[in-house]
Parts: structure tokens; C-alpha cells; sequence
């Protein structure tokens, strides 16, 4: 099975999507020794890929790829994912299927999204964007933690203001909200606070 059409299709949403030169270049190495695998195992499509190959593509990965090793591990459990799999591994593959999926490439998405943030929200986008900015950014928790504290204010800030729409968003609304926060952050990081 030949990915190249798939690869240079993906590196373009990569780049769209403003992911780092590091970023980019791992995950399509990951890319690579996937298909390699699926070649080796002699699936005739990605679809017959499920979340029940990881170990073995894992393992295949660590025997394989020059200058790859076993992983420390995952701080939380997963569902199909043990604590020795390679953690950017894991997002790259996750990323990759999700992303097949979403383009029509492939039928099913051997990996689903989990709503990874707590509810509810005014608006229904912003679970979203919370759950895009989780599983396609690359972010660290702690960064994902501080973004869903700010988007969570905004969601707030919009309800209290009747603000039930996005068309109804007008330039005042995000003046307002900027400053709020900017004297929220004065006021946090001032001495005698």
C-alpha cells in the first residue's frame, strides 16, 4: 500500500494548520514506519488498521526505526495505548487516522475523540475548539489547562453580556473582555495582591 498521495495531502494540513518544522518532520516519520508496517502486515488498506495493531506498530517501530527507543511512558491510562508506548507516537498515529477520517479517506476512525473538557458551555464551539486545540495542537496539558481557563471567561463573559449567537459578537464585546482580563492579570501579578 502506497501512502505518499495521503503523506503529502497531510504535511499540506499540517502546514496550514501552523504545526512546527520539529512537529512536522516527527510525525511524518511516524507516517513513514507506519507504512512500512502496514506493508509488512499486508493489509491491503488502512482500514483494516485498528487500535488493537498499536502494540504490534509500537513494537515494529522500536525493533526498526534507527535511533528509536522504548518509551518511559504515559503518566494516565488509555484505552488502547499501554504506559511503554511512545507518547508523540501515540498523537501522531491518533492525529493521522482522525484527520483520513475527517477527509473521506477512510470509513471509520479506529480512534474516536473523548470530550477531553469539562461542560457546559454557552456555546456549542467552543467543546470544539477546546477538543481540536487537545488532539491536533501538540499542546502541553498545562497550556491546554490555562486555554480552557481563558475560553471558559470568554463563554462566560459572552452569556452574562446576552451574547447567545455569534453573529451577535460586535468589536465592544471583545474590547470589553480584553480589558477585564488585563486588569484580572494586573491585578494577580501586582505585589500587594
Amino acid at each position: 500500500m502506497d501512502l505518499s498521495a495521503w503523506i503529502a495531502d497531510y504535511t499540506a494540513y499540517l502546514k496550514a494548520h501552523g504545526y512546527a518544522s520539529c512537529t512536522l518532520s516527527r510525525r511524518l516519520k511516524y507516517l513513514r514506519g507506519l507504512e512500512r508496517f502496514v506493508v509488512r502486515q499486508e493489509m491491503n488498506s488502512l482500514e483494516a488498521f485498528t487500535p488493537h495493531h498499536t502494540p504490534a506498530f509500537v513494537a515494529y517501530w522500536v525493533r526498526h526505526e534507527p535511533g528509536a527507543r522504548p518509551s518511559p511512558g504515559l503518566k494516565c491510562r488509555s484505552r488502547f495505548f499501554k504506559p511503554h508506548h511512545h507518547i508523540a507516537l501515540q498523537y501522531s498515529l491518533r492525529s493521522f487516522f482522525r484527520w483520513a477520517h475527517a477527509t473521506g479517506r477512510l470509513e471509520s476512525d479506529p480512534f474516536p475523540l473523548r470530550v477531553p473538557v469539562r461542560g457546559p458551555y454557552h456555546f456549542p464551539q467552543v467543546t470544539d475548539y477546546l477538543r481540536f486545540l487537545k488532539e491536533h495542537k501538540d499542546l502541553a496539558k498545562n497550556s491546554l489547562v490555562q486555554i480552557e481557563l481563558f475560553v471558559r471567561r470568554f463563554d462566560q463573559f459572552l452569556r452574562a453580556h446576552q451574547v447567545s449567537n455569534w453573529h451577535q459578537l460586535q468589536v465592544h464585546h471583545l474590547d470589553q473582555f480584553v480589558r477585564q482580563q488585563a486588569s484580572y492579570s494586573i491585578g494577580r501579578n501586582s505585589p500587594c495582591s
